[in-house]
């Protein structure tokens, strides 16, 4: 039972890497983008919480006095740039993805392309080792 789930996590772990490969016909620049929007888009929720924690703390520290909300002040703009910012991530995350789909997609369509028409039959397009 132990060699099957270790075979199943070395195939998994195969078509993961073979995926990653892929994503250089994305461009560099596209993946770099579109992994620094994932990477934001990840830590915004943990940002969100302590702008929000920040809040909350200043208000309750200062609760009693009669101005206690402008305490809060800096803790609001932090927690008001943090919800724009994944505003802003959400827009932009669906066309960076887009367009490193798009390239990649070009890039296959181009090697399959050139693989068709330098093939003098199908049989050579049907062998697995062409399929890579």
């Amino acid at each position: 039972m132990a060699d099957a789930s270790a075979t199943n996590s070395a195939s998994t772990l195969h078509v993961r890497i073979r995926i990653l490969r892929c994503l250089a016909d994305g461009g560099y620049g596209a993946v770099a983008g579109y992994t620094l929007l994932q990477l934001a888009n990840v830590l915004l929720p943990s940002v969100t919480a302590l702008a929000t924690a920040g809040v909350v703390s200043e208000i309750s520290r200062h609760g009693g006095e009669p101005r206690a909300f402008s305490y809060a002040v800096q803790p609001l703009i932090y927690l008001a740039a943090a919800m724009v910012a994944a505003q802003l991530i959400a827009a932009f995350l669906w066309p960076a993805a887009d367009l490193v789909r798009t390239r990649i997609d070009a890039v296959h369509r181009e090697r399959l392309a050139r693989l068709s028409v330098g093939t003098p039959t199908i049989a050579e397009l049907e062998r697995p080792t062409s399929r890579t």
